[in-house]
Order: C-alpha cells, then sequence, then structure tokens
C-alpha cells in the first residue's frame, strides 16, 4: 500500500519530470499509477484535483482516510498546496 510520504515525493517528481503539469494533475495522475481504486473513487468528484488545484487540501483528507493515515503530518509538509 502506498503512503501519503510515497505519493507526495511521486507527485513532486511528476511535477519536475512534466513542467507544465499543475499539482493537482500531478497528484491524480501519479495516483492513478499508484493507487488505481482509490484514483477511481476520487474521479469526478469534488475532491478531484486534476482540474483544480486549490481543492488539494480535501484531496490530501480524502487520499489520507483511503490510506488510513493522518492528514495532519501532510499538510505540514505541503502548506502552499491550496493557496
Amino acid at each position: 500500500m502506498t503512503t501519503m510520504s510515497q505519493l507526495h515525493a511521486a507527485a513532486a517528481t511528476a511535477q519536475r519530470e512534466n513542467p507544465t503539469w499543475r499539482a493537482g494533475q500531478a497528484y491524480f495522475n501519479v495516483l492513478v499509477d499508484l493507487e488505481p481504486a482509490c484514483a477511481e473513487a476520487v474521479r469526478g468528484m469534488l475532491v478531484d484535483p486534476f482540474y483544480n488545484d486549490l481543492i488539494l487540501p480535501d484531496f490530501r483528507r480524502f487520499a489520507a482516510g483511503w490510506l488510513e493515515e493522518e492528514v495532519d503530518e501532510c499538510a505540514a509538509q505541503h502548506p502552499e498546496e491550496g493557496k
């Protein structure tokens, strides 16, 4: 199972490798590869970050719940997201 730290690291790498991707696109595209069932659960929902970076905090809470992790640590590591 993927951890939130792994998801964050993979999204950061994807964004560096694909500089035209916004953060939300990077997170969603990485999620499709790492946790396809979670990505399908997110797709089209209000927490789907693909088209809207401003909902990354909501996406993080959803993903953390799916991955059964605490979101507080993730939010502390990525405070710039969603601004």
